[in-house]
């Protein structure tokens, strides 16, 4: 018979490993065993959470609670796994860790979060305010606000606070540098370029400002400015500012420079995010290789109509979820909502019914790939690890509404999932249609999709997370969707 120490580290090693489905039973009777220990219930919930188990999940933490209910981190466990199944009751369980552990920011975030959630963007900064009055250099607090002031539609500036903190503490690089950031993700290149300037003139030996400098001045237009700046700069730092450097040179027009960085990246692993660009440049050059990265295997559309809930009531059920008023500050949602948190971790059996459909069909997706390979971003992978989700929202878009071409640099494979669309889409324009291959706009490049595919209700679209992809726009109505990324399978 395990004890219960031997039992609580099995649970930690699962984790580590990536072996959660595994240990979950033997943890369940070992909190059976030994009902007074909270750390069991713990380690089963928080295995369960891995699991993306979250209605079992609450209630392993409960039981933790329970029997440790002034334990900081049971405390955040159990309101983390309230707030991502989407159980009532998320904000007031943050408000009892953060009684416990006041000065514990990563606690104060979940609480901010989980009050946006039950209560809208506007509740949330009312709380978030006088606690960045508190921690003023609280990065992630001010990342925080800004993307809740862009999503509430309040005509705040969204970065005014963040402002006033950096004036107050010139000396602070990491404080402005997360000011530079903010802009950037804005996409407001002319006060990044400004911000950027300042941080090079005060911290120069700090090259974070000037690789931003150089990024946001091509991205701005000022090609020739950025192309001195990155002559000065000298080596490639990192695969960050390597991404912003492939975007110059393709407008530019280099495309072989972009291939040959790759090549200077041979872990797989480490290259990933600079396929999306790899992709382009290897379409400019007439490379054979892009048929390698991306062949027809890799799309693939179901028909999940018969599999799903009925879609007026997951329309409805999706509807009341959309409680921001505009789009995600640094996402490709123009002119709609997204919603927040972990979709599919949802703890509400029209979720559920949801997750199990999708779940069917992206193992089918899987069953369908060509052999592994070990230098493919996508056929790297093993396929015989459960389905996890790196990410899960809907997109409700409005009428003139669209994504811009984008990747997910967090996915394996991405999706679109249509559960109500608006009439007349379609057309000799594609209105509302998914497009695929296509780079985005602000590279400067006359290219056409490689792909377009006509939305349907009930129909889902599987794509490299890898690969661009965007919506074209269309006239009126609302156009609901669910999307996700497929997590990369661990060990």
């Amino acid at each position: 018979m395990m004890s219960a120490e031997a039992a609580f580290q099995l649970g930690l090693d699962a984790l580590r490993q990536g072996r959660e489905e595994e240990v979950i039973a033997p943890l369940r009777d070992a909190a059976a065993r030994y009902p007074d220990r909270a750390e069991l219930w713990q380690v089963l919930g928080l295995n369960q959470r891995a699991a993306e188990d979250l209605g079992a999940a609450v209630e392993s933490f409960r039981a933790a609670f329970r029997l440790a209910p002034n334990d900081r981190k049971i405390a955040q466990g159990l309101a983390q796994c309230l707030s991502e199944a989407g159980v009532a009751g998320a904000a007031a369980a943050f408000e009892h860790a953060a009684r416990i552990a006041p000065d514990d920011l990563e606690i104060a975030q979940g609480m901010i979060a989980a009050i946006a959630a039950e209560f809208g963007p506007l509740a949330a900064l009312e709380r978030l305010r006088p606690m960045l009055q508190r921690h003023p250099e609280w990065l992630a607090g001010h990342w925080l606000l800004s993307r809740l002031i862009g999503v509430s539609g309040t005509p705040e500036p969204f970065d005014r606070v963040l402002e006033q903190a950096v004036r107050q503490r010139p000396g602070n690089a990491d404080l402005r540098h997360q000011w530079l950031f903010t802009a950037m993700k804005r996409r407001d290149w002319n006060r990044a370029i400004a911000i950027a300037v300042d941080g090079r003139r005060l911290f120069p030996s700090d090259s974070r400002f000037g690789w931003s400098e150089a990024a946001c001045r091509s991205e701005a237009g000022d090609f020739a400015g950025a192309s001195a700046l990155y002559e000065r700069l000298g080596p490639i730092p990192d695969i960050g500012n390597g991404i912003y450097r492939c975007r110059h040179w393709l407008r530019l027009g280099e495309p072989q420079r972009v291939s040959d960085l790759a090549a200077q990246v041979p872990d797989p692993a480490l290259a990933e995010p600079l396929f999306p660009y790899l992709s382009v440049a290897w379409r400019l050059l007439g490379d054979d290789r892009l048929a390698w990265l991306q062949p027809d295997q890799l799309v693939g559309i179901y028909d999940l109509r018969a599999a799903l809930p009925p879609l007026t009531d997951l329309a409805d059920h999706l509807r009341r979820l959309h409680t921001q008023v505009n789009e995600p500050l640094e996402q490709s949602v123009r002119t709609g909502t997204q919603t927040d948190g972990p979709l599919l971790s949802r703890a509400e059996p029209i979720i559920r019914h949801l997750r199990g459909a999708i779940e069917g069909a992206v193992r089918q997706h899987l069953a369908t790939l060509p052999p592994v390979d070990p230098k493919h971003p996508q056929l790297r992978h093993r396929r015989d690890r459960p389905v996890r989700f790196a990410g899960s929202w809907s997109v409700r878009l409005r009428g003139s509404g669209h994504h811009e071409q984008h990747i997910h640099p967090e996915g394996w494979f991405s999706s679109a999932l249509y559960i109500a669309l608006p009439p007349g889409l379609g057309g000799s324009d594609k209105a509302g249609w998914l497009t695929l291959g296509q780079p985005q706009d602000s590279l400067g490049l006359d290219l056409e999709p490689t792909r377009v595919v006509e939305p349907a209700p009930g129909r889902l679209v599987l794509f490299p997370s890898t690969m661009w992809h965007g919506t074209v726009p269309f006239a009126e109505g609302e156009r609901l969707t669910v999307a996700f990324d497929v997590a990369p399978p661990r060990g």
